[in-house]
């Protein structure tokens, strides 16, 4: 099992936490997508996911 990363953010207070990460995720995945294309059919697809459904 990979062991968790802790990030320590700082955001203005007009951003909620969820939102952050929900900009997080977002932006990671996108940068991750063209580095790792074989892995494109396993998590990138109508049924897959790139993060799990929490944080």
């Amino acid at each position: 099992m990979l062991d968790p990363v802790h990030l320590l953010v700082s955001a203005p207070p007009k951003f909620a936490p969820a939102e952050v990460v929900r900009l997080f995720k977002g932006i990671t995945a996108r940068r991750l997508q063209p580095e790792f294309q074989p892995m494109r059919r396993v998590y990138w697809g109508p049924n897959a996911t790139r993060w799990a459904d929490g944080y």
